[in-house]
């Protein structure tokens, strides 16, 4: 029987909605280009908005990416084109926000079930909800969020024995929003053989439910290709036979750990040592599910060149809650709230700047402010102080001058008649202090920010906030 909802676990809640509803409402930009670039533009090209295949990553040529993401966009897109209230902006918020209220629900489910099993104390909910990177990752348009999603939906029904197929169906989907999730899959697949002793019905039918989407995401891709084209081999043969995934970001293979250590050590390492002690405590069935899947799928990613942190995020969602199940269950030096509480209390700080201060503010930062404030009948000029390079971004049919230095950008203001002027720099590089001098002897005024003006001057208080990208929109009379 189900316990009462303790009231701690309703302040959970809400801070588990308020915090990714301000992630999405904040979160413009990106993490990494390829969740604006393989997704966001692959459904803008698909439904003619870009006909251009050519402004497409090389993935598109080369055919190794699945359009079972990229279509679901283009579907969202089209909906909202259909009512005349397709806007990319307002679009991309409203399905942040989608993902967002997708992974809450998750997040609700799973503690519910693990609740019960392991009698979880309700402060372990606020631990839970409080850290500080769910929010950022959760509203990501990203193939790990999506992947993340299915995966978590595969996971927890086969902790609650739910069918076979069903569970199946949700692996093949994740396998289909990124394929590296077979890393996972490989292992889960072995230890149920293992335990099981031999290959059993249900197996067949595991297998059964994963094979549905594949057979589906083939013709996807030949919806989205014009082709037919089997994108999950090609995937396997171009980046691990042909060696290009090894092009990129090639780390050794300790390179996690070092993050690990690196990214907020004291909540990443709880995490981590927990997740090791659930492999060891957890109940047998749990233990011959999550414990396989998370080890095989951050093993296995150890062992590959290509390594972003960004590749865990797929399993972030069973992570928290493993390291939780340990503590509170089978560690007696951590089983109370007076160690939970003040856990959650170090999130708190890095909780408000990953919520607040977006994504990638550098590459998509600039054309979000133009949006809202570009005035067509006003020249506008962009002061650049990190060593004068081009632009990542352009206006349409709007000329745009820059200025790599702050006498030169002195220089173009003395001219008659109002302008706009687009800040584009870090804070701590000594010319962007030059730059506002020169802007307020020119009488301007900041219009609009990438970093809410009231949050920027708490965070560029402190020296690691001092390296943020600062993004402002000036009006000069």
């Amino acid at each position: 029987m189900n316990r009462p909802v303790h009231r701690i676990e309703w302040v959970a809640f809400f801070i588990l909605l308020i915090g990714h509803a301000v992630a999405a409402w904040t979160s413009f930009g990106y993490h990494h280009p390829d969740e604006h670039y393989q997704i966001l533009e692959w459904a803008n090209h698909f439904l003619g908005l870009n006909r251009d295949a050519s402004t497409l990553p090389w993935e598109y040529a080369a055919q190794i990416r699945p359009w079972f993401q990229p279509l679901l966009h283009a579907g969202w897109m089209k909906l909202l084109i259909t009512f005349g209230i397709y806007e990319p902006f307002t679009a991309a918020t409203l399905v942040q926000g989608i993902y967002g209220a997708l992974n809450v629900w998750l997040l609700v489910k799973i503690w519910r079930f693990l609740r019960e099993r392991y009698d979880l104390a309700p402060h372990g909910s606020l631990a839970i909800a409080l850290l500080w990177f769910l929010p950022y990752i959760h509203v990501r348009t990203s193939s790990e969020n999506l992947a993340g999603i299915l995966l978590s939906w595969g996971l927890l029904g086969m902790l609650q024995s739910r069918s076979a197929f069903r569970n199946g169906l949700f692996f093949g989907f994740a396998f289909l929003a990124r394929y590296q999730i077979a890393l996972g899959l490989a292992g889960l697949g072995l230890a149920l053989v293992v335990r099981a002793r031999g290959v059993r019905k249900a197996h067949f039918a595991l297998l059964g439910g994963f094979l549905v989407p594949l057979a589906l995401g083939v013709l996807l891709d030949r919806i989205g290709y014009g082709n037919w084209v089997l994108s999950p081999y090609l995937y396997f043969k171009v980046n691990l036979l042909d060696g290009v995934a090894a092009r990129y970001n090639p780390y050794p293979w300790w390179m996690y750990f070092e993050w690990i250590l690196q990214l907020n050590p004291l909540v990443s390492i709880p995490l981590f040592l927990g997740t090791l002690g659930f492999f060891k405590n957890a109940k047998e069935e749990d233990g011959w599910v999550l414990s396989p899947f998370v080890w095989s799928f951050f093993i296995l990613h150890c062992l590959i060149t290509n390594k972003e942190y960004r590749f865990l995020f797929p399993v972030m969602n069973w992570v928290p809650f493993m390291a939780l199940v340990h503590f509170q269950n089978f560690s007696i030096k951590m089983s109370r709230p007076a160690w939970w509480i003040p856990f959650a209390i170090v999130n708190l700080p890095a909780f408000a700047i990953s919520t607040l201060h977006g994504a990638s503010m550098r590459t998509l930062g600039a054309p979000f402010l133009a949006h809202r404030n570009l005035d067509p009948a006003l020249p506008v000029v962009a002061a650049r102080d990190y060593r004068g390079q081009p632009p990542y971004y352009t206006f349409a049919d709007h000329p745009l001058t820059v200025f790599g230095s702050p006498e030169e950008l002195g220089r173009s203001l003395e001219k008659p008649g109002p302008t706009q002027v687009l800040l584009d720099g870090k804070a701590d590089d000594p010319a962007y202090e030059r730059i506002r001098m020169t802007l307020e002897k020119r009488s301007c005024h900041l219009r609009d920010s990438v970093v809410p003006e009231w949050l920027g001057k708490i965070i560029l208080k402190t020296p690691a906030g001092r390296s943020l990208p600062r993004i402002e929109w000036h009006y000069c009379p």
